[in-house]
């Protein structure tokens, strides 16, 4: 935990009072090891950042001095959004603190034809058991924007693309095994949002993809292996936002070949919402 997240609602006027027992009150007091008078980062969930200083560890109660001379807004990231094909439930719970630890701006789930139409039952759709996931990724990176989540489950994926929200100036991306273009060779201009399409275990079948190119999206590839839903989906959040990155800060007729620590390590900075 890199960033001590509260709630809007916790705080009163300066002051946020966390509950011994919660966890990031057992978090500044065991690890952190922070005493009264010490300083540490804190952020208020879908808002600013800054810095507070502890004025209470009691028995009941760790209370925090927000300084409000220090609230800036959190850094700017692209705008991606995930449309994926309803996985394993074990890896999608995996995946929320991922995504949110990537600066992910949105989640769409849904039912692909080769999804098990019995995964779109499972809790991990359901704000109680990702919503401290989420809190989990924003506060390890540094970020307290939330990702939006859409679960369509129910719907058929001609109705999803119908719904989904975006303009001409998109990127839509559709990611599978073969020999389509890379990320680097698709995306020629900085986009107001990117949409990653990344399927379940068993992929995407001939009918989706006719779906997704009617739609907009365009094939890209990953190579040859077969990789899992969960790696799937941050190798093509990483070979995005090094892409993005990259045109920022270098124009997109630059020639430039990623590193590991690129693609593990994004940080591109554009969107502030």
């Amino acid at each position: 935990m890199n960033l001590v997240l509260v709630f809007a609602h916790e705080v009163d006027g300066d002051a946020a009072r966390l509950e011994a027992k919660d966890s990031r009150a057992k978090h500044i007091v065991r690890h952190l090891r922070k005493k009264v008078g010490d300083s540490l980062r804190v952020g208020i969930v879908d808002g600013p950042i800054g810095e507070a200083t502890v004025s209470e560890t009691s028995g009941d109660v760790v209370a925090l001095q927000l300084d409000r001379t220090t609230l800036r807004p959190p850094p700017p990231r692209p705008h991606i959004e995930v449309l994926l094909g309803m996985p394993y439930p074990g890896v999608l719970k995996r995946m929320w603190a991922v995504w949110a630890s990537m600066g992910v701006s949105r989640v769409c789930v849904f039912s692909a034809e080769l999804s098990d139409p019995e995964y779109g039952m499972t809790s991990a759709l359901t704000s109680e058991v990702y919503e401290p996931l989420v809190l989990e990724g924003l506060a390890q990176s540094l970020d307290t924007r939330r990702p939006v989540v859409d679960s369509w489950h129910d719907r058929k994926l001609e109705d999803v693309l119908a719904m989904l929200p975006g303009s001409a100036d998109d990127a839509r991306l559709l990611f599978d095994l073969g020999d389509a273009p890379s990320v680097r060779d698709t995306i020629d201009s900085i986009p107001a949002r990117t949409i990653l399409a990344v399927g379940p275990e068993r992929g995407w079948t001939d009918n989706e993809v006719r779906c997704f190119s009617a739609a907009g999206f365009v094939a890209v590839s990953m190579g040859k292996r077969v990789l899992r839903t969960d790696v799937a989906s941050i190798a093509a959040i990483a070979l995005v936002s090094d892409v993005l990155r990259h045109m920022q800060h270098r124009g997109p007729s630059s020639q430039h070949n990623p590193s590991f620590f690129d693609f593990i390590c994004p940080s591109l900075d554009m969107d502030t919402s």
